[in-house]
């Protein structure tokens, strides 16, 4: 698992994605709870400052680089765009799996999503959940609700999710108002 994420102002190369040197860099540490709404409130915080810091070491040193971008293909990392689709969640999955995606499908994106009751469900709010029971059961199945939250079981461990929106602009619910029935199960 990525400790950080870091944000750089590069220098442009034409016809080249992402390749010139960086002027300036900077790390914002991550866990497996941090969403990317926290991620993009921290770039839209920095992006600015960041710009105005490459411009003032530029004007200082029309030359100067904080690291050469290598050209290198196996030092090279890329990301595409994602689709809408690859927010669905896969209950056989691991429950850290599934939390990462919520985690990184958040707002301001579409949300990481399932189907219950043949309607689309999307979960805003989840964290891990542990306990010691043994059990048999369909990955996707609700196993206890309360106040706190719906616990689902997943390919390997449990999650709590505490916030959802069902039928798609219906506005955020607590999962356990939806949820709460062990006949209740998410695909």
């Amino acid at each position: 698992m990525q400790k950080k994420i870091g944000l750089c102002v590069h220098k442009m190369q034409g016809g080249s994605l992402d390749s010139g040197d960086i002027i300036v860099r900077e790390y914002l540490p991550i866990n497996i709870n941090t969403k990317v709404t926290e991620c993009w409130e921290w770039i839209t915080q920095r992006a600015s400052p960041m710009f105005l810091e490459a411009l003032r070491l530029l004007e200082q040193d029309k030359d100067y680089v904080l690291q050469k971008q290598s050209t290198n293909p196996k030092d090279i990392l890329r990301c595409y765009p994602r689709k809408p689709e690859d927010g669905r969640i896969d209950w056989s999955a691991s429950n850290e799996s599934i939390l990462r995606l919520i985690n990184a499908s958040n707002y301001p994106y579409a949300g990481a999503f399932c189907f219950y009751k043949d309607k689309k469900l999307i979960i805003w709010e989840a964290e891990l959940y542990s306990d010691n029971e043994h059990y048999l059961t369909q990955n996707g199945q609700v196993c206890l609700w309360n106040d706190l939250g719906v616990v689902v079981i997943c390919g390997q461990g449990k999650i709590r999710i505490k916030e959802i929106e069902y039928e798609c602009g219906g506005g955020r619910i607590k999962a356990h108002t939806l949820l709460h029935s062990i006949r209740d199960r998410l695909c």
